[in-house]
């Protein structure tokens, strides 16, 4: 599942709320799995692109992770350290499971981690790293 929006959301008043391009003029494009394009998982993994792709997914786990960890104190309760203990584990699981191919964490469903999953976690770790599309005021 792909995310799609009418051409309502595009209208000028919204664009202001948008990310700001969060790619660097060097970076690599981001890459994402395609059946089209690699025809299996199996076939991902052994592609060039796969690091590129791991790289990409791993940092924007970490990014909302260490906006997690610069923001727990600012929101209302705090977080507690043993909850920003738990949540560094989780992410750290999550990683784990993404791309520990012996134990075929996500089996049939990695194609859409692979896909739409990383595309979220794109988006949301542009929004947080986006001052204008802050959700708290630190």
């Amino acid at each position: 599942m792909r995310a799609t929006f009418s051409p309502g959301f595009f209208k000028s008043d919204t664009q202001e709320f948008l990310p700001a391009n969060t790619v660097a003029a060097n970076a690599p494009l981001p890459v994402n799995y395609s059946k089209s394009r690699y025809d299996s998982i199996d076939g991902f993994l052994q592609h060039t692109d796969f690091p590129v792709f791991k790289e990409q997914f791993t940092a924007s786990i970490d990014q909302l992770g260490q906006f997690m960890l610069d923001h727990a104190q600012a929101v209302q309760p705090p977080i507690t350290p043993a909850r920003v203990d738990q949540i560094r584990n989780d992410l750290a699981t999550l990683k784990t499971r993404l791309f520990d191919h012996d134990q075929n964490f996500y089996s049939s469903h990695t194609p859409i981690v692979y896909q739409s999953g990383k595309e979220y976690f794109g988006y949301i770790a542009a929004l947080v790293a986006d001052d204008k599309c802050r959700f708290m005021h630190v």
